[in-house]
């Protein structure tokens, strides 16, 4: 008893009905100690009363984390979409649970325990919503361009039209990935960029009729082809649209840097259509890195940089002819999963006068021979060294009979959801020549594939992979668990 009634619940470290359970306990004891006819049993059942009170006293559950990790989650804000709806649903419904449980003031431990576990992975769990500006403001550009009176020439028109009706189903779908809308401004930008100008005919002549006169053969020294700045320019157009403010001072600083390097191209008259494409897709591409302020705070650090995960092409190797050209898919995946297939890269021939490359990736076989083709990251790993990638090119002087015979497959037949891995395809005989790899997938909502060959598990499920080299395929079934 003496034991017993010197603790003390002055700072509530014990719960009211443990300690009152030991108080009533106490006051019993009390009453036998002060009966001189107290029977033995009745000493040894009130001692054991006391014994009983003092074991079971139980301290309150502590709210303190369960507290700090709802204000931590409360101090996110989704005010610009920034999460996906599915995640931020989540998370706000762990939170409210976790408040209902702060306030009731008679949950267990274990109650609490579970409501910061559901609250942590809730956080964790966010997702980003894919960013769309950069996709709506390319197709507004594209949106405002008329051919009504054949100012573009229609292959190049076509061409177009084609991106931009993919974009647009791209842009409506809300389940579109990153990668797929980073694609569809890559292709927009790329049609702006090919758009042709059409030959003026010349006015029917009004003179008089005239005799007829001998054929004049073509003389020589025909100008060279004019260089297409459209594209270009819409594309500066909608940088300059931009409200810089909106936007992290890092991602707006390499859009602005963008930005000077295009318009000294397309102030420069003998600029060439290789170095055009390569500032429209160096813009695109930093339009697309842009990243949103967290809205109310203007003192939001600047974004941290996004290393470079991976360098893949599509295929390591190729056979072209003289004189032909091909541009081999080759993909830039940073650590956060996004990924870049045009201005991201840097390229280089070990032998230009067998075969060269254009900065957009487009190789052209120059006379017979070989030659390696390097593509290497602009941006660093997390190590700090650009990524690279080697492609094998060798240049013919003459068409080959050969065809494709065989294609291989590299990759993994089991996924689980969220995983991604990479396929690659090879043909057999590797003399067949022009022969483009490109990849498939059956089910793109279960297995996501790109162009260079990556593999995205999105859902449960199996789908088919197709590698086509040729006229040939190699099929493989992926089951994602």
């Amino acid at each position: 008893v003496d034991v017993a009634r010197g603790l003390s619940n002055a700072d509530g470290q014990y719960t009211q009905e443990s300690w009152s359970t030991l108080q009533g306990a106490i006051e019993d004891a009390q009453d036998v100690l002060i009966d001189p006819d107290a029977l033995v049993a009745a000493i040894a059942a009130a001692t054991a009363a006391v014994a009983d009170g003092l074991a079971g006293l139980v301290s309150p559950p502590n709210h303190t984390v369960l507290a700090s990790v709802v204000a931590i989650a409360k101090a996110q804000s989704n005010a610009n979409g920034r999460f996906t709806e599915d995640s931020w649903t989540a998370m706000g419904a762990a939170v409210a649970a976790a408040e209902e449980l702060l306030g009731s003031g008679a949950a267990s431990q274990e109650l609490i325990d579970a409501a910061v576990d559901a609250v942590v992975d809730a956080l964790a769990s966010l997702a980003e919503a894919p960013d769309k500006s950069v996709l709506a403001s390319v197709l507004a550009t594209a949106d405002a361009k008329s051919n009504e009176d054949g100012s573009f020439t229609p292959d190049s028109w076509e061409a177009l039209m084609g991106a931009v009706a993919a974009a647009q189903t791209v842009a409506a779908a809300p389940e579109s990935t990153q990668a797929e809308i980073d694609a569809a401004v890559d292709a927009v930008a790329a049609g702006l960029a090919g758009l042709v100008g059409a030959v003026p005919q010349p006015d029917e002549p009004t003179t008089p009729d005239r005799p007829d006169t001998p054929d004049v053969p073509d003389m020589p020294g025909a100008p060279a082809a004019t260089v297409a700045r459209g594209g270009l320019t819409s594309v500066l157009a909608t940088a300059d649209g931009l409200v810089q403010d909106a936007y992290t001072p890092e991602s707006a600083g390499v859009v602005q840097a963008a930005v000077v390097k295009a318009r000294a191209v397309l102030a420069d008259p003998a600029a060439s259509q290789d170095e055009v494409d390569s500032a429209v897709s160096e813009l695109v591409n930093a339009l697309t890195a842009l990243r949103p302020r967290v809205a109310g705070n203007s003192d939001t650090p600047p974004a941290p940089v996004v290393t470079v995960a991976r360098v893949k092409a599509g295929q390591s190797r190729i056979t072209l002819v003289r004189r032909k050209s091909v541009t081999v898919p080759v993909a830039v995946y940073f650590a956060d999963n996004v990924a870049s297939y045009s201005g991201a890269l840097a390229w280089k021939s070990s032998n230009p006068k067998i075969a060269k490359v254009s900065q957009n990736g487009k190789i052209t076989a120059i006379r017979a021979g070989k030659a390696t083709v390097t593509a290497t990251s602009k941006a660093v790993s997390a190590t700090g060294k650009k990524l690279s990638v080697k492609i094998a090119v060798t240049v013919a002087a003459k068409r080959s009979a050969a065809k494709v015979a065989k294609v291989d497959v590299k990759a993994p037949k089991t996924l689980t959801v969220g995983q991604v891995a990479y396929a690659t395809g090879s043909y057999v005989p590797v003399k067949a020549s022009g022969v483009k790899v490109t990849y498939k997938s059956s089910r793109p909502e279960i297995l996501a594939v790109d162009k260079a060959g990556r593999l995205m598990a999105k859902a449960k499920g199996k789908a088919v992979l197709t590698v086509k080299a040729g006229p040939s395929v190699k099929k493989v079934t992926v089951a994602v668990k």
